[in-house]
């Protein structure tokens, strides 16, 4: 009996191994899967994410384009309309130095293309100065 005991421990370790070294290569198998599984995933989320980023970041480059040009058409419109309030008085003196004066100052604005008086029949009481963006 002593024996057989033996015999069944030696058999018993030799299945435990074998088994063991089957689970052992399942077990990175299934590792290798998973690590495979998880690459694909982070590569397609990173790209629905740099795809939907990128439409976001395009949507708001537009949005800004916008209120940027609106908000410079209001600020031309209250600076010409400044300037129209301003300038009665010169134009009826027929003052050329004072309205020169305020197309000067006027253009002092970065975003002042030009400033140029006319009369009512469209002649230029000003000179047209343009000595930045023309």
């Amino acid at each position: 009996t002593r024996s057989t005991v033996t015999a069944l421990e030696a058999d018993l370790a030799n299945r435990l191994g074998v088994d063991s070294q089957h689970l052992s290569s399942e077990l990175e198998l299934a590792s290798s899967e998973v690590t495979s599984s998880l690459d694909a995933l982070s590569a397609s989320t990173r790209q629905r994410l740099s795809v939907g980023l990128s439409t976001r970041l395009k949507e708001e480059q537009a949005q800004l384009r916008a209120t940027l040009e609106k908000d410079l058409r209001e600020s031309a419109t209250d600076m010409a309309e400044l300037l129209a309030a301003v300038a009665p008085r010169a134009m009826w003196d027929n003052d050329t130095p004072t309205l020169s004066e305020f197309a000067r100052r006027a253009q002092r604005n970065p975003n002042v293309l030009f400033v140029v008086y006319d009369d009512a029949a469209g002649e230029h009481l000003t000179r047209y100065m343009c000595h930045r963006h023309c």
